[in-house]
């Protein structure tokens, strides 16, 4: 199994991200995609894949427009025996955010892979986590219940468990790692 990885790039706040994602499912080989286009061209045979995609630090970075982003995501639904993992920041619940881009990216991110967990379920899995978008370098708090803030390890360890073999059952999920901040806003699902 390989996981390919995009943006390559990640900001330094996310430092450890994917070393602790490839600690942890084994030594499986990390594939980083310079775009989700590049996906096609790299992706061949049927044996099952995962894709982690980061598409906050691609927007961070100044490398996508939240209309690639959404439609790279949308490019995926057909594609069959791919686990895919989306991280994307909370803004689109209006908690400690001011940047309307950091809110559309969120909530399009959410909509990309519901839609393809709904056409892909019987084949593959899609789910997102959301995290305060400090954890990718933005302003912002990380307000919440838990006062601690959360750092790329925890970040990891969600991606671990939405692509371990023992979560085969979740598909169209979105999981919030940011210490409860979810609870303070009406709109969360």
């Amino acid at each position: 199994m390989r996981i390919f990885t995009w943006p390559a790039e990640l900001p330094s706040s996310l430092d450890g991200f994917f070393t602790a994602v490839e600690a942890g499912a084994g030594g499986a080989p990390l594939v980083e995609l310079q775009s989700l286009d590049a996906f096609r061209s790299v992706r061949d045979g049927d044996e099952p894949d995962s894709l982690l995609i980061i598409p906050d630090a691609a927007l961070e970075l100044g490398g996508s427009t939240v209309g690639e982003v959404t439609d790279g995501l949308l490019a995926l639904a057909t594609a069959e025996n791919l686990n895919t993992v989306v991280i994307t920041g909370d803004g689109m619940l209006g908690v400690d955010t001011d940047d309307f881009a950091d809110a559309m990216c969120g909530a399009a991110a959410v909509a990309a892979v519901r839609s393809i967990a709904v056409r892909r379920g019987s084949t593959s899995r899609a789910n997102v986590i959301c995290v305060p978008a400090a954890v990718f370098g933005s302003e912002g708090s990380q307000r919440g219940a838990i006062p601690q803030p959360v750092e790329s390890i925890d970040v990891a360890e969600a991606a671990l468990f939405f692509l371990s073999d023992e979560n085969t059952y979740l598909n169209g999920q979105v999981l919030f790692v940011n210490g409860g901040r979810h609870l303070f806003s009406s709109l969360s699902a």
